[in-house]
């Protein structure tokens, strides 16, 4: 399966990639960027992405590389290799670790509240609970609530084990 994408928000590739994934419609998925840096390929293979090539390297490179994804495993492109490298050398400052109010924001929401509700109960304006809420998903570098709350139970942010675990 191909899909190509021109946003350099990581956002896209990874909400394409889980639906691919949760509907079973690809067994190798190899992404195809116009531009490199164009999603957070690192991210994407560590959630199962097959493969990773860049458009301008070719047909000769994208075909190599599909035949070695569809092989034995993850098949980077000799330019995709190097720009990886590179980022994960320049490396990304660590997010800061959550604040005590962030926490308390996610915990409420965890626990299926909304964001009034955590307002509410907070005694926090809706507007401030959305941007506690948006600093979260940033810190645990999470698309959706649903991911972020995972994460947390993941870190043992959110105490034992997920309830979707049975806890």
């Amino acid at each position: 399966m191909w899909w190509s994408l021109r946003s350099t928000c990581p956002t896209p590739a990874r909400s394409t990639w889980r639906a691919v994934k949760a509907r079973g419609l690809a067994r190798r998925v190899v992404l195809l960027l116009r531009e490199p840096g164009a999603a957070d390929v690192a991210g994407l293979l560590a959630l199962g992405l097959d493969g990773y090539v860049l458009q301008a390297e070719g047909g000769a490179t994208v075909a190599a590389t599909i035949r070695q994804a569809a092989g034995d495993g993850p098949a980077l492109s000799p330019a995709a290799a190097r720009g990886l490298l590179s980022r994960l050398r320049a490396g990304r400052p660590a997010p800061a670790p959550l604040t005590a109010r962030e926490h308390e924001v996610l915990r409420l929401l965890a626990a299926g509240l909304s964001g009034r509700e955590v307002a509410a109960r907070l005694g926090l304006s809706p507007k401030t609970v959305d941007r506690r809420r948006a600093e979260v998903l940033h810190k645990l570098d999470a698309a959706s609530m649903a991911e972020a709350v995972a994460t947390a139970y993941r870190r043992g942010l959110l105490g034992g084990r997920s309830p979707a675990d049975g806890a």
